[in-house]
């Protein structure tokens, strides 16, 4: 019988960095060798992949050139067939944090000057939005809130491009409370949007049963 080796990863796929509104990519580097330092074995492959991520080149090499954010994994195999990994982290550019107000006519009572919570009090909202963006919050965010905090329904905030609004830049998705404050899924009072990159954009509100209202003014992202 043999003596089944131990083998300390020295793997490194290199420290979290984060897009830039200034450039669009991101350079990852990897290091290291499955068996160590010891192992003695300088034959290696390499392979980045990604589930959520994009990478444009370098996918079978120590360095990798990545466009979005997401989490990426760092691959080596040495001669022998070890396997070890490392992950790292990209995170998104030119993130724009908002505080948006609307109110929605339907149930805008002008006697509160808020909106009614009917949906919220039959437990009518649901938990996923329902603009197909796959934003999700919990029942104790919908239920938490009172009084001017109550939440009405989902709504979806847009950045449109300046020069042409008709484009769609970046979406998300919200809860509008009956003063008209929007916080996030998560119960944020500031929203977070990620813009494709720096610039002014109009900033646009939707609902499923309204005409939607955009922003005369932009808002600068950078």
């Amino acid at each position: 019988s043999g003596t089944i080796p131990t083998c300390t990863s020295t793997v490194d796929a290199g420290a979290d960095v984060a897009l830039s509104c200034a450039t669009s990519t991101a350079s990852l580097t990897g290091t290291g060798m499955p068996g160590g330092a010891a192992s003695g074995l300088t034959a290696m492959t390499y392979e980045w992949c990604t589930h959520d991520g994009n990478i444009t080149a370098g996918a079978t090499s120590t360095n990798a050139t990545v466009d979005m954010p997401g989490t990426y994994v760092f691959y080596v195999t040495d001669a022998n067939g070890y396997t070890a990994f490392d992950v790292v982290e990209v995170a998104p550019a030119c993130q724009a944090i908002l505080q948006v107000k609307v109110l929605l006519q339907g149930p805008y009572d002008a006697g509160t000057a808020m909106m009614n919570a009917d949906l919220q009090s039959a437990n009518l909202i649901p938990n996923s939005d329902p603009y197909g963006l796959g934003i999700t919050t919990s029942n104790a965010n919908l239920t938490a809130g009172t009084g001017g905090d109550a939440i009405v329904d989902w709504v979806l905030i847009e950045l449109r491009d300046s020069a042409n609004p008709s484009t769609v830049a970046a979406q998300t998705a919200g809860l509008v409370q009956r003063d008209g404050d929007i916080i996030s899924a998560s119960g944020e009072v500031m929203l977070n949007i990620i813009a494709p990159a720096s610039g002014n954009y109009h900033v646009v509100v939707r609902h499923r049963n309204h005409l939607g209202v955009m922003s005369n003014n932009t808002v600068a992202v950078n």
